[in-house]
């Protein structure tokens, strides 16, 4: 990921990046300069908001 900055928010420091190819985006933390958290890959269609629950649990 080249700049991780660059993708919407989509709650708290949760970071969504929809892949182009294919209807999944990777949400995600960004820790520090150089570590990024990936919370999950999820479906853009599916389930939406399932992730939800791994970003509580690590706060």
């Amino acid at each position: 990921m080249a700049n991780p900055l660059s993708y919407q928010r989509v709650g708290g420091d949760v970071r969504q990046a929809p892949m182009t190819r294919f209807p999944y985006s990777i949400l995600y933390v960004i820790e520090t300069d150089e570590q990024i958290n990936v919370l999950a890959i999820a479906h853009q269609k599916r389930r939406p908001g399932y992730w939800q629950k791994r970003f509580r649990q690590q706060s």
